[in-house]
């Protein structure tokens, strides 16, 4: 999809407009999202062009929405206008079985992680117990939910507009006797209600991940678990494998073991910038214990 969209933007508006629109658009549910990197180059006609491609190539697509600044605040939400099409921010996103309802305006959702929801989902054992430390409108909670067979997913977010689409997507997707939506700071609902409970916990918002690492230990249990760690790193200044000697000796600083850890490059999310998970199993039982890394 990407280079028929260049090309196609190329062809239009000429290689010095294509250069101000991202190479490749995201589409949630019926929306499509395409970001502009350099508003300055372009005019209002230059604006329905670019829609007019959107909407004459893929036929899903009824509403167009252009992203004029990078992701901000605690929330990650995006700094969104309208385009064409149908004027709205709400949609249906389905992937992998699962069904989204998403406010682009009040909550972050990328479809770029739909791999790592269901590969987390796959990973987990039958009857463990998760906590979501960050859990959005709970994308990987239901996903883990509906492709594992988790005893509970504790699913923590402190934004109210998160957590209410996140209640309604819990019902639509049947799995409210597994997904349990908790409203508040993860740190201190771990600290009050969830210490020890854990065979695996989420970190997936990036600006809290490493800050966050030590209350993600308190919620495992014991004799250890998994913790999925997301984070963005700069290609050019430190690297996958200093991120995960960094995330490594800060668990064993707090007196846990790593007894195993695997990463991964998830999407690419500027200019030498790209988005990283770190999986780890740590204990403190020093002799180590049985471990699936399926």
């Amino acid at each position: 999809m990407s280079k028929q969209f260049k090309d196609m933007l190329r062809r239009i508006l000429g290689s010095i407009k294509a250069r101000a629109v991202s190479s490749s658009y995201d589409v949630v549910g019926d929306i499509a999202i395409v970001r502009i990197l350099e508003p300055e180059a372009l005019c209002e006609n230059d604006y329905e062009v670019i829609a007019g491609i959107i909407l004459d190539s893929n036929p899903r697509v009824k509403t167009v929405l252009r992203q004029y600044s990078p992701v901000g605040s605690l929330f990650r939400v995006r700094c969104l206008t309208y385009m064409a099409g149908e004027e709205r921010t709400v949609t249906i996103h389905k992937e992998y079985g699962c069904r989204y309802k998403v406010d682009l305006s009040k909550v972050f959702f990328s479809p770029r992680l739909s791999y790592e929801r269901v590969r987390v989902a796959r990973s987990t054992r039958e009857g463990e117990y998760i906590v979501n430390m960050f859990s959005g409108v709970g994308c990987f909670s239901i996903a883990i939910a509906r492709l594992g067979k988790p005893k509970a997913v504790y699913s923590i977010d402190i934004s109210r507009d998160a957590y209410m689409l996140m209640k309604e997507n819990v019902y639509m997707n049947d799995v409210s006797y597994t997904v349990i939506p908790i409203l508040g700071d993860a740190r201190q609902t771990i600290e009050s209600r969830l210490r020890g409970v854990a065979d695996r916990v989420l970190e997936p918002l990036p600006d809290l991940a490493y800050a966050y690492l030590d209350v993600a230990l308190e919620a495992l249990k014991p004799e250890g678990g998994w913790i999925h760690y997301y984070n963005f790193i700069h290609l050019k200044s430190m690297g996958l494998d200093y991120e995960v000697d960094r995330v490594k000796r800060r668990v064993e600083k707090m007196g846990w073991r790593v007894i195993y850890t695997r990463a991964r490059r998830v999407r690419s999310v500027g200019p030498n910038w790209m988005q990283i998970v770190v999986d780890l199993y740590v204990s403190r039982n020093m002799d180590g214990q049985e471990l699936n890394t399926g």
